[in-house]
């Protein structure tokens, strides 16, 4: 699990070829639903 704080810049890097990304906000970001 991958937590970051609001509004700071945040990246990740695959170890593998096959990755499972699941975005959440809380709360919910309405630019999102969109």
């Amino acid at each position: 699990m991958f937590l970051s704080p609001p509004d700071k810049p945040h990246s990740i890097q695959l170890l593998t070829q096959h990755v499972r990304l699941v975005d959440c906000f809380t709360p919910i970001r309405q630019d999102f639903l969109e």
